[in-house]
C-alpha cells in the first residue's frame, strides 16, 4: 500500500491511497489500483441571531434566523443551509436557504402559536471546498 498527498487547486488536499495487491478473493485473482480521495476542507464558520417580532405567542410571531458563513475573512456565497427550528430540543419546522454574495441568508418561520424556548440549528453541509459546520443559536423565549 501507498499513501501520496495531492495538493489541487491550492483549498484541498486529497489522499489517494494505491495497492497493487489484492486478495484473490476480492479481486478475482488480478491486481487492481484502488483510489479514493478524501477531502478535508477548508472550515466554514457561521456568526448567529435570532429574532422575534413579538415575545408573545399569542401574536403569532415571526422567528427570524439569520447568519454569516465565512471561512477564515472569505464570505461563503452561493451555498445551501438547511436551518431547523426547535421547541423545548424538539424539531418544529425546517427551512431551506441559500448565502448571499455577502454569505449571509435569513431564514423566517412563521405560524408560531406555542410558548416556550426556541433554538434553531444552522446547518451547512461540507462540499468539495468547504467542510460541514453546525451551530445551534441561543434560546428564545416566547410567553
Amino acid at each position: 500500500l501507498s499513501l501520496r498527498r495531492q495538493r489541487q487547486m491550492c483549498i484541498e488536499t486529497a489522499y489517494v491511497l494505491t495497492t497493487s495487491a489484492i486478495s484473490a478473493e476480492c479481486a478475482a485473482g488480478s491486481a487492481v489500483t484502488l483510489t479514493s480521495n478524501v477531502v478535508f476542507g477548508k472550515i466554514a464558520t457561521i456568526t448567529t441571531k435570532i429574532a422575534t417580532t413579538n415575545v408573545s405567542a399569542k401574536k403569532k410571531p415571526v422567528i427570524s434566523v439569520s447568519a454569516t458563513v465565512k471561512s477564515g475573512t472569505t464570505l461563503v456565497k452561493s451555498k445551501s443551509i438547511t436551518v431547523d427550528l426547535n421547541l423545548a430540543g424538539k424539531k418544529l419546522k425546517t427551512v431551506k436557504v441559500k448565502t448571499d454574495a455577502k454569505g449571509a441568508f435569513t431564514a423566517k418561520f412563521t405560524g408560531i402559536t406555542k410558548a416556550g424556548k426556541y433554538t434553531a440549528v444552522v446547518t451547512f453541509t461540507a462540499d468539495s471546498i468547504y467542510s460541514a459546520a453546525k451551530v445551534t443559536t441561543k434560546a428564545l423565549t416566547l410567553k
